[in-house]
């Protein structure tokens, strides 16, 4: 006869049996497998491991414009500074234990708690859709792990002027810098209306040096261009015949320089 599966293991089968040698089943592995099995009958999604765990230790209310979500005072005081200092400080929020959250919406604030639960993994679950709101969450509060991974999402998305701006505002100075040199070398005049006096001067700085590169450049490229000779046909070939230039591209390659200049 074969000996019964986990799931048909009775309390009694837990202890195994000192006559027969065998070894105790796990009682928290087996407790698992009963709970897994009544909740697949019953056609029920199990509750996520984190809130089960965590949701005893609520002890405080965050007070939204679409309702309120009970939380934790310490996993909240643990991860910003913001929060520990306003129930350090005995405000009227904390002593009430109803917090008002007005930095963000209900739904965006529930994705930034999901962050700083233990186990969470800010650099995957920071995303295109979600980075902007929580970049404002964790700026407000001075969540810096959570700020971090912010910044590395928005390192991998386009360069613009309104994340120049947006990387000016919360400090991120990797991706201000990155915005800065790219936008000094694709930036429009009229991007340059929207940005406040100290962005538009060290834009303006990295424009002058970009230019003094490419000046450079122009010199050492004027010389390559003058040596060019005019060729009877059209075009030109290079050194062993692998490259041909034509007429036209001389013509291209010294107004270029003309311009740089």
């Amino acid at each position: 006869m074969d000996p019964p599966s986990e799931d048909e293991l009775s309390p009694f089968d837990l202890f195994g049996s000192e006559s027969s040698g065998e070894e105790p089943v796990p009682e928290t592995r087996c407790r698992k497998k009963i709970f897994r099995r009544k909740t697949e009958e019953a056609g029920e999604e199990p509750e996520p491991k984190k809130q089960r765990r965590m949701e005893h230790l609520n002890d405080i209310v965050l007070k939204f414009r679409e309702g309120t979500k009970p939380a934790c005072s310490a996993l909240l005081r643990w991860a910003s500074p913001v929060f520990d200092g306003m129930f350090s400080s005995g405000m009227k929020e904390a002593t009430e234990q109803v917090i008002e959250v007005e930095v963000a919406t209900q739904e965006e604030f529930e994705i930034f708690y999901g962050l700083i639960l233990p186990g969470a993994r800010c650099e995957t679950q920071v995303t295109p859709d979600n980075v902007h709101a929580l970049l404002c969450i964790s700026d407000y509060y001075q969540v810096d792990f959570v700020k971090d991974a912010c910044e590395e999402q928005l390192l991998r998305m386009p360069v613009t002027v309104e994340r120049l701006l947006q990387a000016h505002k919360h400090d991120l100075l990797k991706q201000y810098r990155r915005c800065i040199a790219s936008l000094s070398l694709i930036s429009q005049p009229q991007d340059l209306d929207a940005l406040p006096p100290d962005v538009l001067l060290e834009l303006t700085k990295e424009m002058q040096e970009r230019l003094k590169q490419l000046r450079g450049k122009a010199k050492n490229l004027s010389q390559i261009v003058s040596q060019l000779p005019t060729a009877r046909k059209g075009s030109v070939k290079g050194v062993g015949g692998g490259l041909t230039i034509s007429k036209a591209d001389i013509q291209h390659l010294r107004d270029v320089v003309n311009m740089l200049k």
